[in-house]
């Protein structure tokens, strides 16, 4: 196939075939000249370069447009990311994020309209509340210390996992700076196109791990990003799971230098229901109170 380089090459040839009052009809006053020569194959030949270039040239700006999908994630999720480092975002080492489920697959449907809330504090501290068996579980990391609530239903899932304390102190739940700067390059972004809700124009973008792209038995996007175009804001996120999936509305989501110190202790409603979990174990036990909805 013929590269730009070739066609430039080619062009002056062309051009230098072409009769001069055809070439001189083409300029300023000679257009209104009467003479006219049928043209010659070499300056159909011309044309067709000169349509051809054109063509690559806008092919050539259209990845553009396909980067963008990349570009717009990469100014969404960096800020996010960001707050696991030391650096921290923009001055911000502090994440409140609250949510409604506005959606669900094979969930029950009374999960419908119940909130869910992601608070993070850079280095050790973290709260997730979310909907279980028709009530609001919460497992949260202050320091070294992890609670849970309820107790009822926490007990009988610790006993479930392995029981033996680990003597190992938490590690922070941080990224190093180099790391994170990469982390948005390693996701595959599909263009979901445009979605008008409550007035408002937002782009959807189906987001996966390369490494599931490159896995030739992962099939589907398991997630889903509504952002938008104004101020990359992100408005809902979809996450699907081979079993299970829910869409959020995000009602918050706040950058903050720090939160409350309140934010990492139970409330007064809480404090007699609370139970301390192994803090190496918090994401299976999430996984596991979870399951229990479905």
């Amino acid at each position: 196939m013929c590269n730009r380089a070739t066609l430039l090459a080619v062009i002056p040839d062309a051009i230098g075939s072409i009769p001069a009052e055809t070439f001189l009809m083409t300029r300023g006053p000679h257009r209104a000249c009467a003479r006219c020569t049928t043209p010659s194959p070499r300056v159909l030949a011309c044309a067709g370069v000169l349509l051809l270039l054109v063509a690559v040239s806008s092919r050539a700006e259209r990845p553009q447009h396909l980067e963008d999908r990349y570009d717009t994630v990469n100014q969404t999720l960096a800020p996010l990311i960001a707050l696991l480092t030391r650096n921290g975002s923009a001055g911000n080492h502090s994440l409140n994020l609250e949510a409604s489920i506005v959606d669900v697959a094979r969930l029950p449907e009374q999960m419908k309209g119940a909130h869910v809330r992601i608070a993070y504090e850079f280095p050790d501290k973290l709260l997730v509340q979310f909907p279980s068996l028709g009530s609001t579980a919460t497992v949260c990391r202050n320091r070294q210390s992890v609670w849970a609530f309820p107790a009822a239903m926490f007990i009988p899932l610790v006993e479930r996992i392995d029981p033996s304390p680990s003597t190992q102190p938490l590690p922070p739940i941080e990224i190093e700076a180099k790391k994170a700067v990469f982390l948005p390059a390693l996701l595959d972004v599909r263009d979901g196109g445009n979605a008008r809700i409550a007035d408002q124009d937002y782009r959807v973008l189906d987001v996966r791990p390369i490494a599931l792209k490159r896995n030739q038995q992962a099939n589907g996007w398991p997630g889903r990003l509504w952002i938008s175009p104004k101020d990359h804001r992100l408005a809902r996120l979809a996450l699907r799971f081979p079993t299970w999936s829910v869409t959020l509305l995000i009602d918050k989501l706040e950058l903050a230098p720090t939160l409350a110190p309140e934010t990492w202790n139970p409330t007064a409603e809480q404090r007699n229901q609370v139970t301390a979990v192994p803090g190496d174990k918090i994401f299976t036990l999430i996984g596991l109170a979870l399951k229990q909805n479905r």
